[in-house]
């Protein structure tokens, strides 16, 4: 499926796009944007372009890489790429060189590869073979580059006597945490933002009233009442919210274990549908159980065909799983 020649292919792409991103990035820094003299900025393009290709070269190459792999590749793809560049960087007017940039790209793409490389998420759950509770891993899939399959593991989560249940949401999940935790993340970060600016005002008030030049060490008092602020918050969250949800859940019957599952993805594709024009999460929700004594139980699944029109499928698929 994914033959040597179409992984050069997506290879040289990913380049060209991490080096668009790399561009972007020095036109963003506020020495180059300040500077209104033509031959100042180009300097200043390649004084930030050596400071990001120096950061690069100190970070440590993933274990997932050989040790010449970026070597190999700019020997391999470099002359290619240098040519391709070449035009974007005269059109732009970009005061560095193809050849530099072509090398702190490829070095970066290996390097910060979660940066530049889409990705997507594997869960692996149920039971290991000696496991008497259910567990799963989650890993961050990056594709292939150029022979070598990249994954991350990035979660782990297990069931355990002193820990009874575990709710985990993957990819979309703002209403899966506003169930849990009582408040909505992107409205927990607009509290704890209000909250400082409020501490700053006051701060501004009393320096006022007091008719002082400074309050000493107002940064770090700010801060304080901020963390504090932000503890309360959280443990009043797992107090009231968490615990008792997890609790319920240790307790559920597996039916209706699924019925919550579902209940809660179909909550996330309602709120997606009339609050974002995406509507990434919507559709029939498949829900399975996987138990110790039954393994894995479909409970919902859809087909994306009528199955009462395909009787010889399905009796194919009964005779193959026997």
């Amino acid at each position: 499926m994914f033959p040597p020649t179409r992984q050069e292919e997506l290879f040289k792409l990913d380049a060209v796009s991490a080096a668009f991103d790399l561009l972007d990035w020095i036109e963003e820094d506020k020495r180059v944007a300040s500077e209104p003299d033509p031959v100042k900025k180009d300097a200043a393009r390649a004084t930030v372009l050596n400071e990001i290709a120096n950061g690069i070269a100190k970070e440590p190459l993933p274990p997932h890489f050989a040790s010449t792999a970026v070597s190999d590749a700019i020997a391999k793809f470099g002359n290619e790429l240098e040519t391709a560049l070449t035009s974007v960087i005269a059109s732009s007017s970009v005061g560095v060189t193809p050849k530099t940039l072509v090398g702190v790209v490829i070095e970066s793409i290996y390097k910060k590869y979660p940066q530049f490389l889409s990705h997507t998420g594997i869960v692996i759950a149920g039971y290991a073979e000696d496991d008497y509770f259910p567990g799963f891993v989650q890993y961050n899939c990056y594709g292939i580059l150029l022979g070598k399959f990249i994954a991350d593991r990035d979660k782990a989560r297990s069931v355990t006597v002193d820990n009874g249940s575990h709710i985990q949401p993957f990819a979309m999940n703002d209403m899966v945490h506003t169930f849990m935790s009582g408040i909505s993340p992107d409205i927990f970060s607009v509290v704890l933002q209000g909250f400082d600016e409020a501490l700053k005002a006051l701060a501004q008030h009393v320096q006022k009233e007091l008719g002082v030049a400074t309050i000493p060490n107002l940064d770090t008092h700010s801060q304080d009442c901020l963390k504090k602020f932000q503890d309360r918050l959280i443990d009043a969250q797992v107090a009231e919210h968490y615990k008792p949800l997890t609790r319920a859940v240790a307790s559920l019957p597996v039916d209706e274990m699924a019925s919550l599952a579902e209940t809660l993805i179909m909550l996330e594709s309602l709120k997606e549908k009339v609050t974002r024009p995406s509507e990434s999460v919507g559709g029939p929700v498949d829900v399975a159980v996987i138990t110790k004594a039954e393994g894995l139980v479909w409970i919902k699944r859809k087909h994306y065909f009528p199955a009462e029109l395909n009787g010889r499928f399905l009796e194919r698929q009964r005779q193959r799983l026997g």
